[in-house]
């Protein structure tokens, strides 16, 4: 898993922002290593708290 990504799912836990993968789970490895694209919906009513 890239640094960057654990770094950021660690972040969006410790705030309690509601998330999941979202689409092209056959491709989930790859996404976490950086090789393609990754999906994360965030849940609506915690999105004001995405960017503080």
């Amino acid at each position: 898993m890239l640094a960057i990504l654990k770094d950021l799912f660690n972040e969006l836990n410790a705030q309690n922002i509601r998330y999941i993968h979202w689409k092209s789970n056959e491709h989930l490895q790859a996404a976490i290593n950086g090789d393609t694209d990754l999906d994360i919906m965030v849940h609506v009513e915690d999105k004001k708290n995405l960017y503080r």
